[in-house]
């Protein structure tokens, strides 16, 4: 049975197929992107992928416009 915590962690947070292997995170470069970021990642290793298995790809401001 799941606590309270990771029933919320999971019905809150990202939701992914069952059968997911890998995914692929974009990021801004600044403060607010950047911890964005470790918190999906965290998310994501809750829910069964791996680290390695998490592509990171950064997205700067100017490739925007």
């Amino acid at each position: 049975m799941k606590t309270f915590k990771e029933y919320l962690l999971l019905e809150s947070g990202i939701r992914i197929p069952k059968r997911s292997k890998a995914a692929r995170v974009f990021f801004h470069n600044d403060l607010d992107g950047l911890f964005s970021a470790i918190l999906i990642v965290n998310q994501l290793e809750r829910q069964g992928i791996s680290k390695d298995k998490i592509d990171l790809r950064k997205i700067d401001y100017k490739d925007i416009e």
